[in-house]
């Protein structure tokens, strides 16, 4: 090994397989740039997809709504203004009516639910009124994934949330006697509070006076700092 002064030589080897202090830090902080781009990219993607999946259900809803209006020359109810109760006493409110009317299943308290056959009165023989299967005993949404687009309670679910998506919520505002069925501030079947898109953006009044009103929490899901100008409102498509 040749010395300089006396001392050993570091060889142009062995200073190529090293590193400086200031050559790390600057390879870590680039990985880290890389890193925080990779999940502002990652989350939105992700939650564009939430925002489409959440307004295909919003859709799909929508159509099922107008379906039973055809039928019932209304809208189904909601739970607030008069009680919903399935057959096994659970009283349903919000969105979860829309999975007793239009989907035809209620939860029977144990995470599983229960299907029926929705039926009305039939008036056409005076003397004989009957009961018949409505829509011909064909739910108005034939097929849905309970593990995927329900909760425990019922309640339909948008595509935001880590786990499951937050409850929908749906308030019927149907004029009845002149007056609506406007509900304020609904609450969801679990008891949470959400901000009311039309108390903060609507000066207070249903965005659809004669018919309903569906929308989503959005992407920051309703919890207690949520604001209602991310929320999605069902636009009737």
């Amino acid at each position: 090994m040749s010395t300089v002064n006396g001392r050993p030589k570091a060889s142009s080897q062995s200073r190529a397989a090293g590193f400086t202090l200031i050559e790390v830090l600057t390879v870590v902080g680039i990985i880290g740039l890389l890193i925080a781009a990779i999940v502002v990219v990652t989350g939105g993607a992700t939650e564009k997809a939430a925002k489409k999946g959440t307004q295909g259900i919003l859709n799909r809803l929508a159509m099922a709504l107008e379906s039973y209006h055809s039928e019932f020359q209304a809208y189904p109810p909601d739970g607030y203004d008069e009680p919903v109760i399935a057959p096994n006493g659970q009283r349903l409110r919000g969105s979860a009516c829309l999975t007793y009317y239009l989907a035809w299943m209620y939860p029977d308290g144990s995470g599983n639910f229960e299907r029926f056959t929705l039926k009305k009165p039939d008036f056409s023989d005076s003397d004989n009124i009957k009961m018949i299967d409505v829509n011909k005993g064909v739910p108005f949404i034939e097929e849905v994934k309970t593990n995927d687009e329900l909760n425990k309670f019922g309640e339909f679910v948008d595509k935001f949330g880590m786990r499951s998506g937050n409850p929908l919520h749906y308030d019927n505002t149907e004029v009845v006697n002149g007056k609506s069925m406007y509900t304020s501030r609904p609450q969801t079947m679990s008891g949470e509070s959400d901000p009311d898109p039309r108390e903060a953006n609507n000066k207070g009044k249903p965005f659809f006076r004669d018919g309903y009103d569906l929308w989503s929490s959005g992407p920051d899901g309703g919890t207690k700092e949520a604001k209602a100008d991310d929320d999605m409102i069902s636009g009737r498509d």
